[in-house]
């Protein structure tokens, strides 16, 4: 970890502000998987809202790409919640090292070459777009890391079809993912 770098408790200050769900201790597993990422390293992030989380990614010093087509709907905002995004990342002092791609993530995808060195998915958390997003996941290279925000019972079933489950550990709850990570 570079000396730098900001303090959790000053990045977790910056992200605070912003709406959104990301707990406290869900900023902390992605700032330590965040600052473990090469330097130089990509974060691909699917699913970034108001820029809660994308903050604390990038706040690690990492380039982060950052993917949501900002559907419109009384819970996420539309194009108006993109101009929060932005405002956000900018006053959080990351947009230098943050790129917004406009889309829908497997779109972006099918076009995709680069590697990624960290996958974070918190889109939509429903069976079949996350089954679509974990499509990334060929984009990690040995080493590579994966952070999913999802408890929906048939992605888990889907990790344990896909034989996924041992490749990745499957937490039952946010905290103890954290206590995981925190070893």
């Amino acid at each position: 970890m570079s000396t730098d770098l900001p303090a959790f408790d000053e990045v977790l200050s910056r992200a605070e502000g912003i709406g959104g769900w990301l707990t406290p201790s869900q900023a902390e597993l992605l700032w330590e998987q965040a600052v473990a990422v090469p330097a130089g390293g990509l974060i691909v992030e699917i699913g970034s809202h108001q820029g809660r989380s994308t903050v604390v990614l990038a706040a690690a010093r990492a380039r982060v790409v950052a993917i949501d087509p900002f559907v419109g709907g009384a819970m996420f905002g539309g194009l108006a919640t993109r101009e929060v995004f932005l405002r956000n990342v900018a006053d959080a002092g990351v947009a230098d090292r943050v790129q917004l791609r406009q889309v829908r993530s497997g779109l972006l995808r099918q076009a995709w070459t680069s590697p990624v060195d960290f996958l974070y998915i918190d889109g939509k958390h429903d069976y079949w777009t996350v089954s679509d997003d974990l499509r990334w996941a060929a984009f990690l290279p040995p080493g590579g890391r994966l952070a999913i925000v999802c408890t929906n019972d048939r992605i888990l079933k889907l990790f344990t079809i896909t034989g996924l489950d041992g490749v990745f550990t499957i937490h039952s709850t946010v905290d103890d993912a954290v206590a995981a990570v925190q070893g």
